[in-house]
């Protein structure tokens, strides 16, 4: 359904076709109905958005600007790509953040304002949900540290080098 609605089919009416079905076969949540990805859709890219903007000022300050390193050493030296694929590939961010976004939007979990596509959000809503996300983050970050050296050394040891 998320793709339907990314390519701009009536995603409503293919939904509640599906539903409808499952409903009528025994599938699924039986006549549970799931809430339109559209909104969802409308978040998840959103995230797209804020990466690609984020990637292109980190490109246009590597190669433009005068970046300082944090690090004693000096920087390590990696090519851009490289680097965005590593960003891109840490489990507690992508992998973290869409579960969270897919598992709560589809479960009717976010309070309903998120999912009217009148009005506009609530501020205080969109703070809660950030600082979940956060706290979540901040767990997986930690448990990549803590829970197996064989898990630190597969997903986060790269993000230390």
């Amino acid at each position: 359904l998320v793709v339907l609605a990314m390519l701009g089919a009536n995603s409503t009416a293919v939904g509640d076709q599906l539903l409808e079905g499952m409903a009528a076969s025994g599938a699924g949540a039986g006549a549970r109905e799931w809430p339109s990805p559209v909104g969802l859709s409308f978040g998840l890219l959103s995230v797209v958005v804020g990466q690609l903007l984020v990637l292109s000022y980190h490109y246009l300050y590597l190669h433009f600007g005068n970046p300082v390193p944090v690090q004693k050493e000096g920087a390590q030296k990696y090519h851009f790509w490289e680097g965005v694929r590593t960003h891109l590939s840490q489990a507690e961010g992508f992998v973290l953040l869409g579960s969270y976004l897919i598992g709560t939007w589809m479960f009717n979990l976010m309070p309903a304002s998120y999912y009217s596509l009148e009005g506009r959000a609530n501020p205080a809503h969109v703070a809660a949900q950030l600082l979940v996300m956060d706290a979540l983050q901040t767990l997986a970050h930690w448990g990549e540290h803590k829970i197996s050296p064989e898990l630190y050394k597969a997903s986060h040891k790269p993000h230390h080098r």
